[in-house]
């Protein structure tokens, strides 16, 4: 989750990994593969892909599963808090 702010305006973007970096004048710069703006996320989809990753992750599946589960349960909180304007995370 990547949040940037630019002349008074916070964007949020979910992106699965890359590079942040620190140049000398101060600014940030980001170097991803991809990033999805988080007000195209549908909020209902998110919150359903909550409720099935949570039932998962309490452990109705394989370790894999599991796990799995836990990493969507986590991005869909994050993507649902930063739909709200919450920036700090939950744990």
């Amino acid at each position: 989750m990547v949040l940037l702010a630019r002349d008074g305006l916070i964007n949020g973007y979910l992106v699965s990994g890359g590079f942040a970096i620190v140049q000398p004048n101060s600014q940030l710069s980001i170097n991803a593969v991809e990033g999805f703006p988080i007000e195209d996320f549908s909020e209902e989809a998110v919150k359903s892909l909550l409720s099935e990753s949570q039932k998962i992750a309490s452990g109705s599946g394989s370790e894999q599963d599991i796990a799995e589960a836990k990493i969507e349960v986590e991005v869909s909180l994050r993507v649902i808090d930063s739909r709200h304007g919450l920036t700090q995370p939950r744990f």
